[in-house]
C-alpha cells in the first residue's frame, strides 16, 4: 500500500523506530473514517496493544500531523481534537450538535485545485475545508 510505504520512509528519514504501535496507529486512522480523537484511538487499540500509552498515541499523531501523513481536524464543538487520514480532497461536515464529522468528495475541490496552479501558479499539499452545520439526523430528530 502506498501510504504505508510513505509512512514507513517518514519515519526512517526523521530517524524514528517503526514499532508496531506507531503503524497500528496509522493503519487504524486509514481503515477508521470517524476521524477518531486521541482517546479514541487509545481505547480502540489498548485491547489489542496493552503496552500502548496514551502519550504514544499523542506523539505520533503530532509526527503524522507534521509530516502530512493525516489531517488535524480540530474541535467538533467537542473539546477534542479529531485526526484524517483521508488526504484526497475533499470536505469535512461537523455537526455542531451530535459532533459528528462526515466527508462530502466532489469534483468541484479538484477543479479548484487545478485552477490555483494554473492561474497562480501554486502547487497545492493539502487542503482542509470544513463546513460546520446540523447532521440530517439532528435536523429529523428537531434537536
Amino acid at each position: 500500500m502506498i501510504a504505508e510505504d510513505i509512512f514507513q520512509q517518514t519515519f526512517r528519514k526523521i530517524g524514528l523506530r517503526l514499532t508496531k504501535q506507531r503503524k497500528a496507529i496509522f493503519e487504524y486512522l486509514l481503515n477508521n473514517h470517524t476521524h477518531p480523537t486521541a482517546q479514541e484511538i487509545f481505547s480502540n487499540l489498548h485491547p489489542m496493544y496493552p503496552e500502548l500509552s496514551l502519550a504514544t498515541v499523542y506523539n505520533t499523531l503530532e509526527v503524522l500531523v507534521e509530516n502530512s501523513l493525516i489531517q488535524n481536524l480540530g474541535s467538533a464543538f467537542d473539546e477534542s481534537v479529531h485526526y484524517d487520514a483521508d488526504q484526497s480532497p475533499h470536505i469535512n461536515l461537523i455537526c455542531t450538535l451530535c459532533h459528528k464529522i462526515s466527508d462530502y468528495p466532489t469534483e468541484s475541490i479538484n477543479q479548484l485545485t487545478m485552477q490555483i496552479r494554473s492561474t497562480l501558479g501554486f502547487r497545492v499539499s493539502g487542503a482542509r475545508i470544513v463546513y460546520y452545520g446540523k447532521c440530517r439526523t439532528c435536523l429529523k430528530n428537531n434537536i
